[in-house]
């Protein structure tokens, strides 16, 4: 029969079961019959039955009806009779997938490309399956130069199947990953299959966020909370820290196309998304009994507050972990039901498992041979009567057996599992905290930075802002018809400390992002205090904590306008963060030093004045 060169099953993604193309060599028969394998290839691939009668085949440097006498006839031309007879290629498409006459044109000009005018080849469509594939057999010795075809290591991957590849897109089918092209960017076939298991986790993930976001700019943010880097193209692409590519949300949906995810926010009614669960529930699991129980529950216990915080432990980084629950469940669920209190009763009870299980076998074995004797007893009418009465039984029996085998080999690949269970729990989980419900997400708010263009700015204060100098004549005037002219001019600021906070929570700042009031400060007690010197990048990166923190002017008192501050900082000086919680993180930061640093001030002095 044939040697397999390469053969590849359908490789079931995320998205679909790709097109694919398989290649078998075809060996020499015995002595004296050395084409038989040749013939029956080609018989096989023209069989009327496969192929509607005959009409989906077609032929390539020869006649189909005489495709062999002609290939056997160029062997004979060159003396190449001996050895591998040819090949035969396998194109298969997913069900319901192109029609036969669309896969026979593609066969054509697969034969085409592949062997242009140096090979005799027949090919044909096969439609007796659930998915329609092609063949094409071709002769291994070369027509014009008499030369035998050499399949050499990497043909597949780099030669066959991108040819698949560029006919099945030119059609419209589905196409094998990029791996098998000769970019050199491209991943190995266990790293691809490894990213396209996260489609099903990402569009989890956006379906949940695009359900709670209040626009698009917050959905983006959103996904960058869970642990993507979002890339926001002509097509909108996320990758997570493992991922070694960004994935186009619209080939796992075309609901998260760029443009179908603004017409919907645009619409502006739509639903709650519960997220989807990937944990079982662990709630109401009955409490570990041991030690060795308790690991396993704690690890339940601390990827469920991963799942309800996902938002705060970015739960893309825990996708492993996460989509791994429902086995550590049912390994917890294992050791609970069966009072397991270590290895060692792990072990043993493994051992009766295989022992149960050997006895089922056993059991099976006498069945089968009961049966067939039984059967070959069969002489007379009333034995074959009496054979067929007992089948329902027989098999009744033969289901039980094989369905007390099954369970009993699932509970032994349980107890294998425990033994392998990396009991370590990476998770810097607080233990104290209450998973409550867990469809309660906390879902961040839209940030102070995406609502800059939601801001207005009152019509009073936006006159005050076009104002860029304020000058003495001014400040004179706003004393004279605001205040009583007998009133020092440090009790005009402390009168004016309401209004300078209201203005600066609305953001009335001049072209220089400077308060129009700390201009007027300035005009009635004159610039007192020192200028600083402007402040870059790397004067940023030289300065302590607490002079970054005082040049940024963090107060603990108002931490949203601190936030605001230190953000439009970073901005000056050309500091960006990869992700908002980064940003977050070092602001908080710099405050709580600051914090600490006024904590100790204050107590020194209050010491001081006690002595």
């Amino acid at each position: 029969m044939y040697a397999i060169r390469r053969d590849f099953k359908f490789i079931k993604g995320a998205d679909s079961i790709m097109a694919i193309t398989k290649i078998m060599n075809i060996g020499a028969g015995k002595k004296g019959k050395i084409t038989n394998h040749l013939k029956n290839a080609l018989d096989y691939i023209m069989n009327e039955a496969k192929t509607e009668s005959g009409v989906l085949v077609g032929g390539w440097n020869c006649v189909p009806k005489l495709a062999f006498e002609q290939m056997v006839g160029t062997k004979e031309l060159y003396g190449k009779t001996g050895g591998r007879q040819g090949y035969h290629i396998v194109i298969s498409c997913p069900p319901e997938e192109g029609t036969p006459e669309q896969l026979l044109e593609l066969m054509k000009e697969f034969a085409q490309e592949f062997l242009g005018d140096d090979y005799e080849a027949v090919y044909s469509v096969h439609v007796d399956k659930e998915h329609n594939h092609g063949h094409l057999v071709f002769n291994s010795v070369n027509m014009n130069t008499g030369k035998k075809y050499e399949y050499k290591k990497g043909d597949w991957k780099y030669e066959i199947q991108p040819i698949t590849n560029r006919l099945c897109e030119k059609h419209g089918l589905s196409i094998m990953p990029a791996e098998y092209s000769k970019d050199p960017v491209n991943m190995n076939r266990k790293q691809w299959e490894k990213e396209q298991s996260w489609s099903g986790f990402i569009e989890a993930d956006v379906k949940y966020c695009r359900g709670v976001a209040e626009d698009y700019e917050h959905f983006l943010y959103l996904l960058e909370e869970l642990g993507y880097e979002v890339k926001k193209g002509a097509h909108l692409a996320v990758k997570a820290e493992k991922m070694k590519r960004f994935r186009r949300l619209d080939t796992i949906n075309e609901e998260y196309s760029k443009e179908n995810l603004k017409a919907f926010f645009a619409m502006g009614s739509f639903t709650y998304e519960t997220p989807r669960v990937l944990t079982p529930d662990v709630k109401y699991l009955l409490k570990p009994k041991n030690s060795y129980q308790q690991k396993f529950y704690a690890k339940l216990y601390r990827m469920r507050v991963v799942e309800k915080c996902r938002f705060q432990y970015k739960s893309a980084r825990f996708k492993e972990d996460l989509e791994r629950m429902h086995m550590l469940q049912e390994e917890y669920l294992f050791l609970r039901r069966k009072d397991i209190n270590g290895v060692a009763d792990i072990v043993t009870k493994i051992g009766f498992v295989e022992f149960d299980i050997k006895k089922l076998t056993e059991k099976q074995k006498i069945l089968y041979q009961e049966r067939a004797d039984l059967k070959r007893k069969c002489v007379t009418d009333n034995n074959i009567l009496d054979f067929y009465t007992s089948e329902p039984e027989y098999r009744k029996q033969l289901e039980d057996i094989k369905l007390e085998k099954k369970k009993l080999q699932g509970e032994k690949h349980v107890a294998e599992r425990c033994l392998k269970e990396c009991l370590y729990v990476g998770l810097l989980v607080p233990e104290n905290i209450e998973i409550g419900n867990i469809y309660e997400i906390d879902v961040p708010k839209k940030p102070w930075y995406l609502r800059k263009e939601e801001s207005r700015i009152p019509e009073v204060i936006r006159e005050i802002e076009v104002a860029a100098v304020v000058t003495e004549e001014t400040v004179e005037s706003f004393e004279m018809n605001t205040f009583d002219v007998e009133l020092e001019p440090d009790e005009i600021i402390s009168s004016l400390n309401e209004t300078i906070e209201a203005v600066e929570e609305t953001k009335a700042f001049d072209t220089k992002g400077i308060s129009m009031f700390d201009e007027i400060e300035k005009a009635v007690y004159g610039d007192t205090e020192p200028q600083m010197k402007v402040v870059t990048k790397e004067i940023y990166g030289s300065m302590t904590d607490k002079e970054k923190a005082e040049w940024i002017g963090i107060d603990g008192n108002d931490v949203y306008g601190s936030m605001k501050k230190f953000h439009e900082k970073m901005e000056s000086v050309g500091i960006t963060y990869k992700y908002s919680s980064d940003e977050t993180e070092e602001f908080c930061r710099l405050e709580e030093i600051l914090t600490k640093d006024l904590n100790r001030e204050n107590t020194y002095r209050s010491q001081k004045r006690n002595r």
